[in-house]
């Protein structure tokens, strides 16, 4: 679970078992822990990583999986505490949203064109992993 960086304080990880056609299944319940919208962009991915790690452990433990679910944790910090009105979900008011977003990014790189700062996205990507010093 811990491969992709994440702190151990952010999710946790619950196996429930349980029968299935005779057969010992088991339902994994990802725990939220600590409210993070990048790492909520990102469930998708983790639950496909984690799958195939299990893949890679072993097979059949893997199709033995029936359920993977998730469940934000009541002390997680999620910010929002209220569901927005039904016309938030609508196209036009999610293509809004799209282009409000894309116009605060040109803002942003017009910003860094005038201060001369390089935006994220001209940001040095070829960093090396750290490596702990041997002690002598």
């Amino acid at each position: 679970m811990r491969q992709h960086g994440l702190p151990k304080e952010w999710l946790d990880c619950e196996v429930m078992v349980a029968p299935h056609q005779g057969k010992t299944s088991f339902a994994i319940l990802f725990v939220v822990k600590k409210w993070s919208d990048e790492l909520l962009q990102h469930l998708p991915a983790y639950e496909s990583s984690f799958k195939f790690q299990l893949d890679m452990v072993s097979a059949t433990l893997s199709q033995r999986v029936r359920v993977m679910a998730w469940r934000t944790d009541a002390g997680a910090g999620n910010p929002i505490k209220t569901m927005p009105a039904a016309d938030y979900w609508s196209d036009a008011a999610i293509a809004q949203r799209h282009l409000r977003l894309k116009a605060q990014a040109l803002e942003l790189k017009l910003l860094h064109a005038r201060t001369g700062r390089p935006d994220q996205s001209e940001a040095a990507t070829d960093f090396q992993a750290t490596r702990p010093m041997e002690q002598h």
